[in-house]
């Protein structure tokens, strides 16, 4: 005998699961295309752009499920549900199992643009060609690269600079500041290195910082390559009118301030893809193409000094200085080499005020000091003014007529085969050897000049 009470009610649940079914992917949907325009940043590269588009796609479809079968409408709401939740748990295990090659190092500062984060950790994983291996870099607490500084170390040296000096691609111990610290034997030597740091950051960054660091000697490194750009791009410095270097009302720009918020919040899922995107259409940095070289840093001048614009739009991609080294009489370039004058005479001004002594050391890069670098090589014909050690020629002349104590590793790297004291394949740092011949030479010059003794 059929149950009246059965028979009555399997239409009503019927009804309810059909109007769950499209209630649910109307909701998905919406869900889904919220995520798109709420979570997803297409101006932060290829990858959140990709990931827009293809979650507008998928919320079209949930859309559309509302006007089909409703077995079909089950079945593919199903589908999103058990996708979104593999989706969870692959972030889920990213975060657990994966998360330094995707962690990043730096969060915005009001004064340097940008700095470490204090206890923060990744690792970085070499290219073949460099012979593949991972290296884990580590900020201490007092946000500088390395263990945390020791309190009974009776002798300190600083190191400013970039990433040839913070090292990102070599182990700790490669590093050129913990190569110089074994050589000295004595003193401890910080590793005050940030990636993509400007002379202008070094100069704000030494002025907060050294009064109270408690060294005994400051190394600022300056690296040819492109330096001088990080001058127009970062906008923290310019002339006024009677030729004087002034602070400058730099401002963040909307795109880069969503980049470190993404970097420091984001979904990981989203940075690793943003990252296998970015590796497949991005030109690296290195490659050999000095029009659009001379093209950017043309550009950068128009926009910062011809067009007063303040915000800040690129902060870690650093070409080639194409405009000092290849028209060194044009505006842009020279105003870049008294940009950078002006930043020196602010870092020693700053070391005397707090009787620190300052060397500088000078970096080549090497396009310059290899006859033929990943490839390429400089046509005289093409670029007739071009001069193999004008950019640390440059930087030396700065040094000297600020009576400040300089070494300039160019002709030290020029001996011997240079193209085997860098890495290749698109990343133009030095390798663990040329940090290692740059300690010799820097170590020797320190202890010859009796800015340090000697064990």
């Amino acid at each position: 005998m059929t149950n009246p009470v059965k028979q009555a009610d399997a239409p009503a649940l019927s009804l309810q699961t059909a109007r769950a079914v499209r209630w649910g992917t109307a909701m998905l949907a919406a869900a889904t295309l919220a995520a798109a325009f709420w979570l997803v940043t297409p101006a932060l590269g290829p990858g959140h752009s990709l990931l827009r588009k293809s979650l507008i796609g998928v919320a079209i479809v949930l859309a559309a499920l509302r006007f089909v079968r409703i077995g079909w409408a089950a079945r593919g709401l199903a589908i999103a549900l058990a996708l979104a939740a593999s989706l969870g748990l692959a972030e889920l295990g990213l975060r657990l199992f994966w998360s330094r090659p995707l962690t990043t190092l730096i969060q915005p500062d009001d004064r340097w643009l940008y700095k470490l984060v204090p206890g923060a950790s990744r690792s970085y994983t070499h290219t073949p060609t460099n012979g593949g291996g991972s290296v884990l870099i580590e900020v201490n607490h007092a946000g500088f690269r390395g263990k945390d500084l020791p309190r009974d170390a009776k002798k300190r040296v600083v190191v400013y600079g970039d990433s040839y000096i913070e090292g990102e691609f070599s182990p700790l111990e490669a590093t050129f500041p913990a190569q110089l610290e074994a050589r000295l034997r004595g003193p401890h030597v910080i590793n005050a290195g940030v990636v993509g740091y400007g002379p202008d950051q070094v100069s704000a960054r030494m002025a907060d910082e050294l009064p109270g660091l408690g060294v005994d000697l400051a190394i600022v490194a300056i690296y040819s390559g492109n330096d001088f750009g990080d001058l127009l791009r970062n906008k923290m410095l310019r002339l006024d009118d009677a030729g004087h270097v002034v602070d400058n009302p730099w401002v963040m720009g909307k795109a880069m301030k969503g980049a470190f918020a993404e970097s420091r919040s984001g979904l990981f899922l989203l940075k690793l893809l943003s990252k296998g995107a970015s590796r497949k259409v991005v030109t690296p940095i290195v490659a050999p193409r000095m029009d659009k070289a001379l093209e950017m840093a043309q550009s950068e001048y128009d926009e910062y000094i011809v067009r007063g614009d303040n915000q800040i739009r690129n902060l870690l991609f650093d070409p080639y200085n194409a405009d000092v080294a290849l028209k060194p009489d044009s505006p842009s370039a020279k105003y870049r080499v008294r940009l950078m004058e002006g930043a020196i005479l602010r870092m020693k001004e700053t070391a005397e005020r707090s009787h620190v002594p300052l060397v500088l050391v000078i970096i080549p890069d090497p396009f310059d000091v290899c006859d033929v670098y990943d490839g390429y090589h400089f046509d005289p014909v093409e670029y007739p003014e071009y001069k193999r050690s004008r950019l640390t020629d440059l930087l030396e002349d700065i040094a000297t007529r600020a009576d400040l104590q300089h070494v300039n590793l160019f002709e030290p790297f020029r001996r011997g085969d240079p193209t085997k004291l860098y890495f290749r394949g698109g990343n133009n740092h030095w390798n663990d050897a040329g940090q290692g011949l740059a300690a010799e030479v820097v170590g020797d010059y320190l202890l010859r000049k009796g800015l340090v003794k000697g064990p």
